[in-house]
């Protein structure tokens, strides 16, 4: 009987055996399952009503008792290819294990059929340090130009449509698992498999979404093992030398805020819960537990999770290797993580963007009365019982010996309006380089406060209104709309380690680049990037 049916599809990895595939569950196979090339496996539960996909898509026998909503099966078919696939019923991807899952299945099959002009809803991600996720969902079809994505920096996760197809599907939703809906019977569920690998396999997201590949998910093995023992290294190094690395761990999926409670590390004996996830707190609790080097397991074993105040307990929680965000060269190549995933950077997407921050550089005019960075004099912030050396000393030092106006930390509509000011109308922002977040921090917020300085009349008079401003603060931040040309904005990087554009991570120029296009193409004002060195404590 044809009814219609939502169905959850994933795609298994070349030569991955279905019994490898299932985790040590209550799962068992069904023998009087007998379509041709179709393996089906089921958990029962007690209750007194059964899962409808149970009995009348799938005609599982009643002896098998699955009388619960949240009994689950999982149905293997083999393909012509020689592929595998496998969907979920109830609960049943929860027993699925996902590296043995093809990465971008469903996006790549929900690209090559869906209609670009009649998208629902993304999700979208930026691999930085201090990650970006979100969800942008629109209340009728849309065109993919109409989510506003930024495709030189945001990641496509998932994506939801209207298919080309209607006979194959009504609406898709592709992440690494394929969600269609559509009319079938259980003798053709192979038919409608072999009809997405045939879609899978197509070029043509090319058309409209070629910019995916700026950034590809790495698939091969020996390579995500090389890469994980260069993550792993960086790690244990920072350990040893007691400094944190340029990488940090965020949750790898979006989470409800609202639901948020503390999280806690796993795996390793320690306790004590944190009011939030980062790097720095696991670190802490590898200290605590006086564990001063990791091993390739630990990526696994170690796991966080967090309180959910809705359902009052514990998520399950992900391993360490699905939360660390980092980015690496290795061979002549670079990478990010994200997700538990390694994502290669295409080697010409890198240098168009790389060319493009060097001509930016070449461009810009360095300030040559600041000094430089003192890891000793500019050292007086503390935070948890330790000493940092800190920008915001360094900037009233500046102050103290020019004639440079001191602005940090005078904010205005919840904007740092910029560090130093000058008579000459340059508005200068100043950070000491300690990570990806940290310098596309620093772009955004100079980005932010020359917009609303040009746009804002509100926001000028502020600005005169601080105790601090004196003269030539008032005399810059008039009620007259200003003439950006006449005004340069300066992005001073404090940089211990090397000079130059190199420095900088590569989402990081991304949203340099972006920044640029802006405020110096758009906007006119003069924009320019330069280094403070820095002398070590």
């Amino acid at each position: 009987m044809t009814k219609t049916w939502a169905l959850s599809i994933r795609l298994l990895k070349r030569g991955v055996t279905i019994s490898s595939v299932i985790k040590k569950t209550k799962m068992r196979p069904v023998e009087e399952f007998t379509e041709k090339g179709c393996t089906l496996y089921v958990n029962k539960k007690k209750s007194p009503d059964p899962p409808k996909w149970a009995s009348e898509l799938l005609e599982i026998p009643e002896s098998y008792n699955l009388k619960n909503k949240n009994s689950s099966a999982l149905l293997f078919v083999e393909l012509d290819s020689s592929r595998i696939m496998v969907l979920s019923f109830g609960s049943g991807f929860m027993s699925i294990k996902d590296k043995f899952i093809e990465d971008n299945f469903g996006l790549i099959t929900t690209l090559n059929n869906v209609d670009e002009k009649t998208l629902l809803s993304v999700d979208l991600f930026t691999p930085e340090v201090n990650s970006t996720q979100k969800r942008v969902q629109k209340g009728h079809y849309s065109k993919v130009n109409e989510f506003g994505i930024n495709q030189s920096k945001e990641l496509l996760k998932r994506i939801t449509g209207i298919s080309k197809e209607k006979d194959f599907s009504s609406i898709m939703t592709g992440s690494d698992s394929l969600s269609l809906k559509c009319d079938i019977a259980k003798d053709k569920i192979k038919e409608k498999c072999e009809e997405t690998m045939t879609i899978y396999s197509k070029k043509d997201y090319k058309a409209n979404f070629g910019w995916i590949d700026n950034v590809k998910v790495v698939r091969d093995e020996k390579r995500i093992s090389s890469l994980n023992m260069e993550v792993l290294k960086v790690l244990n190094d920072s350990l040893e030398i007691n400094q944190l690395p340029a990488m940090n761990l965020v949750f790898p999926i979006i989470v409800d805020y609202h639901k948020l409670g503390n999280i806690k590390f796993s795996g390793f004996r320690y306790t004590t819960e944190f009011s939030e996830l980062s790097l720095e707190n696991y670190i802490t609790a590898l200290k605590k537990m006086k564990i001063g080097k990791i091993e390739m397991s630990d990526f696994e074993n170690h796991k966080v999770s967090y309180y959910n105040l809705e359902t009052d307990k514990y998520t399950s929680g992900w391993p360490i290797t699905k939360c660390i965000v980092s980015e690496i060269e290795f061979e002549d190549n670079n990478y990010v993580s994200f997700a538990g995933k390694w994502y290669l950077i295409d080697s010409d997407y890198y240098k168009s963007i790389s060319d493009q921050v060097d001509a930016i550089m070449t461009n810009s005019t360095k300030l040559n009365d600041f000094p430089e960075f003192d890891g000793t004099v500019d050292n007086v912030t503390k935070k948890n019982d330790k000493t940092y050396a800190s920008e915001n000393v360094y900037n009233r030092r500046v102050a103290n010996n020019s004639d440079y106006i001191l602005m940090d930390c005078v904010l205005v509509h919840n904007t740092e309006v910029c560090d130093l000011i000058s008579e000459e109308k340059q508005l200068i922002h100043v950070k000491r380089w300690s990570g990806s977040s940290t310098l596309s921090h620093l772009f955004n917020q100079g980005l932010v406060s020359s917009q609303t300085f040009v746009d804002s009349i509100e926001y000028r008079s502020e600005i005169r209104s601080k105790p601090s401003a004196g003269a030539i603060v008032k005399n810059i931040f008039t009620d007259a709309k200003p003439n950006a040309s006449d005004f340069a904005i300066h992005f001073a990087i404090i940089d211990g380690r090397k000079s130059g554009k190199n420095t900088l991570p590569f989402f990081s120029q991304v949203t340099l680049i972006n920044t640029h296009k802006i405020l110096s193409i758009q906007m006119n004002f003069n924009m320019h990037v330069w280094w403070i060195d820095e002398k070590s404590a």
